[in-house]
């Protein structure tokens, strides 16, 4: 999938540890490509959904166990927070 990269590396975050927030490079680094145009642009591109067939990258952050706590747009810094479901 597009987004493995995204999934392995917060799988590898340790279990006490119950959030962490990333920049949008420090996103792209992870993932090896930079994050599509609507993802820095849409608050919309990080929902948790559930039905993940056309969303790969919800399906990334749910399956390693976490959720979207907060996204910053602001550029050029904008970030993601991920917590732990």
């Amino acid at each position: 999938m597009k987004y493995d990269a995204l999934r392995e590396y917060l799988s590898t975050i340790s279990e006490d540890k119950r959030e962490i927030t990333l920049s949008f490079r420090q996103l792209d680094a992870i993932l090896g490509f930079e994050l599509p145009r609507s993802a820095v642009d849409y608050r919309q591109w990080w929902v948790n959904q559930h039905e993940t067939g056309k969303r790969p990258q919800a399906e990334a952050w749910l399956a390693a166990g976490f959720q979207v706590d907060g996204v910053q747009l602001r550029k050029p810094g904008g970030s993601v927070r991920f917590r732990r479901k």
